[in-house]
């Protein structure tokens, strides 16, 4: 655990106010996908590759102030959501031929995955979309130091 980070993935329901560094969660996942993708006898570079950086991605929206203090119980409305700005970003950093399944993959993470229709780029409130980037904009130094943590 890095003490020099701040920004949570999650926080515990046993009551503490303690809980996940955002850096430990990234870092978990992707882990846990590469090995796992390893022992089904994936090894291609490019493969292994594009897994690391949609496990980085995929809850850089958690990065946002609007989620942090929903983290912490001061907040609770639609700016807290992640998965659509973490999606667009994780489209971002992929490379071109692997952006759309990055992207729907990351959408749907914590979603119905049967909604294939609405999946794509279907921006439900680009203004909401915006006060999220705005936010996670003040976060930047720290989002960037998760990144190199990771690589």
């Amino acid at each position: 655990m890095c003490t020099s980070f701040k920004l949570m993935s999650h926080i515990y329901e046993n009551g503490e106010k303690d809980g996940q560094l955002l850096v430990d969660h990234l870092k978990g996942v992707t882990e846990i996908a590469i090995n796992e993708a390893k022992e089904k006898g994936i090894n291609e570079e490019e493969i292994l590759n594009v897994i690391k950086i949609i496990c980085i991605c995929h809850d850089f929206g958690k990065g946002s102030n609007y989620f942090q203090e929903y983290l912490h119980e001061k907040r609770n409305d639609e700016l807290k959501q992640h998965g659509e700005i973490s999606a667009y970003f994780t489209y971002y950093m992929l490379p071109k031929k692997w952006k759309l399944i990055g992207f729907m993959a990351v959408k749907r993470h914590h979603g119905d995955i049967d909604e294939a229709d609405s999946i794509f780029f279907s921006c439900t409130n680009e203004e909401k979309l915006i006060k999220i980037s705005k936010s996670i904009k003040e976060n930047k130094e720290e989002l960037e130091n998760i990144c190199v943590d990771l690589n």
